[in-house]
This record gives C-alpha cells, structure tokens and sequence, in this order.
C-alpha cells in the first residue's frame, strides 16, 4: 500500500476552537494505518514543504526493507511519492532534504560509528536511487548531521575532541573541516543556512589552565572558512548548550547555558549566558541566572511553587534545586523593537539497565543514558541581556533516547512571540505581545484541540497525542497516530496545519 493510500480520506476544514482566542485549524489530512507502522518527518526551510517517509516492516526482499516517501505542500497536497528497498540490517541515524531528494544516513554500530550507508533517493522523475559507502578515518560519536548543498555535513566528537567532516555527494571526496585532536573540546551546535549554503560551529575547548575558549565559525559549503569568533568566557564558566543567530548587521547572538568554573558535562546549568559578538568592536556579555527567572517554576503545583520560591530566597549552597541538568534545546528570535525571545526545553538525564544477554554463569548488562524532559520556558530580554519576562510550562513526561523538542517556538509578525507546547494529550499555546517601549503585555494562554473533530466527540484514545512540529511563516504542523480504545475499533494518521492571524490594532491574534 502506498504512503498517499494510507490517507484514505482528506479533510479541509476551518472551525472555531475557542472563542476568546479565535484559534481555527486551517488543514487536516486523516488515513487508516496498520499499528507497525512509524512514520519519520523531516522540514524543508528552503521551500516549506513537508516531507514524511516510513519503513515498511512487512515488505522484505533480499534482506532489504520497502522504503515509502512522499512529499506535501503547504496547502497539506502531496506532490511527490516514491518507493525504494534499502538495507534492513542497518540502523536509521538521520535525515535530511534538498527539496528534490531525500538523504537517509544509516550505520551499523550506533555507538561507534565508522561505516556508513547514506542512501539518496530522488522525488521526482524516473531518477536511480543513489548509494554511497562511507568510511570514516576514526569513531565518531555523531552529535549533528546536516545537508548543505551538495555536500553532507558531519560533527561530533573522536576521544572528547571535536570533529566536523564533510562528504561530497559529486564524487564521494571525504573532508575533515575541524579536527581539534590536540584540544579537548565539544561541539555545542551545528546550524544550517540553506539561502546561503553556508553552516556554522559552535565549539567549546578547554585549556591547560583550565579556561574555556569558545569558537564560533561560519563555512561555506565546501568547509572554507568565512568568518570565526573566539573569546575566553566570563568567569571561567563553563558552556553546556547554544543556539546562535545572525542579526541583520552581521554581529552574532550566542545564547548558551552556563556551569560554573571547573564544571565538567556530568554537572548542573546555572543559568543562562548572553553574548553579543560584533564583526568589530567589544564583545559583550550578560549573565542570567536561573534565580532570576521569576517565573522559574511556574510548571510546578502552586504549593510545591511556593516551597521553591522558598528555597530560592534561601540561596543554599548545598541545594541542587535550583539546577538543570546540562542537555537543553534552545532556539532564539529577534523582535522588531530589538528585544529577543528565547526558548529553551529543559532535560534531565537518568539511567536505564539495559539486559543485553544471559548465561548460566553471568549477565551481560550495558547502560544507556535516557533523557526526561521536565518543561520548557520562554524568556525574553533586550539587546543588552537584561531580562524583560519570562514563564514556565508544563512538558509531557516521558522517557526518551535522544534529544528532541517536544515543543514550538516562533516569533511572528507584529511583535508577537508564540509557543505553541503539550500538556497531556491536548495542544496548548501561549502569546506573548512585545511593545517598542521594552514592556510587555501579560502572556495569554490557549488551547488547541489535538484530535479530528469528528473523532475527539465519539472515541477514547491511548498515546501520547502526536509531535508538535515546525514553525514556517506564520503556520506550524501538528501530526501522530492516535490509537483508539476499543474492540474492532482502527488506529489512525492525522496532520493538521494551523495559521496565525497577527494583532491588528489591539485586538488578539488568531490561529487558523
């Protein structure tokens, strides 16, 4: 069955959620799946188009797998879909598009990875499936994988040392971009900017005297340098996790969470750090503490918020409370008044056991690392790093072996900054309104009904309500695979597109 057969039915519909924030669903494309099925998305920022592609486990020949893709515009119509059997004994590590191909990266040892398989399959026309082994010159334990281009951007870490190579599609040339073996250092992120066809490094190194250098380095697609930042950060402080953009004058924000000096990857974010990197004159820094967020802990009960607002007072050295555990998404926007508005989605690691083998003389058990997000927040400050609002929100809790946002985050038109989260099963948002004179308008809260209408009134359902995905514009995507409870009774795909509505003089946004 083909992957536009699985949506077995369409619905255009606009209908109103709720009255007091005007929230309309514009699209919603629902189909019948079996329940082995899982799906895979990836977005394309080049021309907002979706992309969704899943392994068939039934389809097997020659220990290969059916592989089915389809490609949707904005108005949620599929364009393009195709079929292709790849490796079923590899496992599926990344993905990515160029508008025309999708890229598969496959490897066969997840936690050193060496060889690779990346598979490029054409979306349109009668074009072969291209194949491409690659051999890395060491172990890599990936962190980020990219495509700008006609080449394939790798990064992670050899040995605690950061590494990025490049791989040429053309002719299959593999090239070390960054390779710090005489500096023990991380990657802290890996960005793409398709309209330019360059990528940027945020790195991390640690010195003999024990500070911290940070490079920042632009690239163009085929790993030639552009333009690098470097400073020694603030008070020795240690650099966990970062997000950076390029404002409008060519300066560079860099937005990072913080540990204290000495502080290695097994140790707790204190706050967040802002810094202004211009193309000439003096660097700038602004340190925000997670004590001085006020509304830290707004995810929390109102009575467990206020025994941490206690402790908070307190400032006690030996309390880890006020602490996030180092793995944070992060993602910042820039207003039209200069304010900026940042997000960040807060994890905390735990461990797992997990039973590899067992004989009659011993047990073989290796530990894994899961992540268990907690919330995430929406901050924003000025141009200076001083905070202007901020507020917590509730995250799903669940258990995962990777990290991955759960929410949405997007600055809008007309000075708006809008989240859009999950709460249990139900779509949730909140509006923030930024003004020219640096205040803010108290955030509003709403909901978005996560199930089809003519579903949400008749069924009970199991699952977690499906994935939040990207904003483009003014639109986001929410889609999943809802179970429903019941004998005789069919899971089922849905994808739903939501549009926002800016202000217009004073009166609320709307999404539709």
């Amino acid at each position: 069955m083909s992957f536009l057969r699985l949506f077995s039915v369409i619905f255009l519909s606009v209908y109103v959620f709720n009255a007091q924030a005007q929230l309309v669903k514009s699209e919603e494309v629902i189909g019948q799946v079996a329940e082995t099925e899982s799906f895979f998305h990836v977005f394309s920022n080049a021309d907002s188009s979706l992309y969704f592609f899943k392994k068939n486990q039934h389809k097997v020949r020659d220990k290969q797998a059916l592989w089915e893709v389809s490609k949707f515009n904005q108005a949620l119509e599929e364009v393009a879909h195709q079929q292709y059997y790849l490796s079923s004994r590899e496992d599926l590590i990344g993905y990515d598009t160029n508008g025309q191909d999708i890229f598969l990266l496959f490897t066969e040892d997840l936690e050193h990875i060496r060889k690779l398989t990346l598979y490029q399959m054409p979306l349109f026309g009668q074009q072969a499936l291209k194949e491409f082994k690659i051999d890395l010159p060491f172990q890599l334990k990936m962190q980020a994988y990219e495509t700008v281009g006609t080449h394939m951007v790798l990064a992670g870490d050899v040995n605690e040392k950061a590494v990025v190579v490049l791989y040429d599609l053309t002719n299959g040339q593999l090239k070390v971009v960054r390779n710090h073996y005489n500096e023990k250092s991380r990657l802290l992120s890996l960005t793409i900017d398709d309209a330019t066809q360059t990528f940027k490094t945020v790195t991390i190194f640690r010195h003999r005297q024990a500070k911290y250098e940070v490079r920042l380095s632009i690239f163009d697609e085929t790993g030639k340098e552009l333009l690098k930042h470097q400073f020694l950060t603030p008070e020795n402080q240690n650099f966990l996790s970062a997000t950076t953009q390029t404002l409008p004058n060519f300066d560079e924000l860099l937005v990072a969470t913080y540990a204290e000096g000495g502080a290695n990857m097994e140790d707790y974010a204190k706050g967040v750090m802002v810094c202004r990197l211009p193309l000439r004159g003096e660097q700038q820094f602004q340190k925000i503490p997670f004590g001085a967020l006020r509304n830290y802990y707004g995810y929390l009960p109102l009575d467990k918020q206020e025994k941490m607002q206690k402790k908070k007072k307190k400032r006690s050295s030996s309390s880890k409370d006020m602490n996030v555990m180092n793995r944070m998404i992060l993602s910042s926007r820039k207003t039209g008044f200069g304010e900026y508005a940042f997000y960040g989605e807060f994890f905390y690691p735990t461990y797992r056991a997990l039973q590899e083998g067992m004989s009659a003389l011993n047990t073989i058990v290796n530990q894994t690392q899961v992540y268990r997000f907690s919330h995430n927040m929406m901050v924003v400050f000025d141009a200076q790093g001083n905070l202007l609002w901020d507020r917590a929100f509730p995250l799903n809790d669940h258990e995962q072996f990777v990290l991955k946002g759960a929410g949405a985050f997007a600055y809008l038109p007309e000075d708006h900054a809008v989240m859009i989260y999950k709460e249990e099963d139900e779509l949730k948002g909140y509006e923030v309104s930024l003004l020219g004179d640096g205040e803010i308008t108290a955030g509003r809260e709403f909901s978005l009904m996560g199930l089809p209408e003519d579903y949400a009134n008749n069924q009970q359902y199991s699952g977690a309500g499906g994935e939040i995905m990207h904003w483009y514009g003014n639109h986001f995507y929410h889609y999943g695979v809802y179970d429903p409870m019941g004998k005789g009774r069919e899971p089922f795909f849905f994808l739903q597109k939501y549009s926002w509505t800016p202000v217009v003089e004073g009166k609320a946004g709307s999404v539709e």
